[in-house]
């Protein structure tokens, strides 16, 4: 088994701050597309779950420097994003009540996570 160091946790944050960075800046364009373009709501689930599999995507593959534990470095920044970034948001809304935690956005997000931390730690 592979031993756990600074490097891999420093990997995790890393990749997450990233992914949460990414998150707030694309939430907020997203945003101003509604106001002004009078999007459904139908519109505003898919593009969510677009932004978070991007974010996640893109915090995996920015923030894991270490070739090493791919899958679990994935599997632990989608998870952790996912929660992060709901009590994130929830502070920023105010609280918990417009803010839902679903399982396909908890599979989706250790999914997402896995392939990229699989893909970079595979990258030459």
């Amino acid at each position: 088994m592979t031993k756990l160091n600074k490097n891999f946790f420093s990997d995790i944050l890393r990749s997450i701050l990233i992914a949460l960075l990414a998150s707030f800046a694309l939430v907020l364009i997203f945003a101003i597309f509604v106001k002004f373009f009078s999007m459904s709501e139908k519109v505003i689930a898919p593009v969510n779950i677009a932004i978070k599999t991007v974010c996640i995507l893109l915090g995996g593959l920015l923030g894991i420097r270490e070739k090493a534990s791919g899958l679990l470095k994935g599997l632990l920044i989608g998870g952790l994003y996912i929660l992060l970034s709901l009590l994130f948001f929830a502070l920023l809304d105010g609280g918990f009540q417009n803010v839902k935690l679903t399982v396909f956005d908890v599979i989706t997000g250790i999914v997402v996570g896995i392939i990229a931390g699989i893909v970079k730690v595979n990258i030459k």
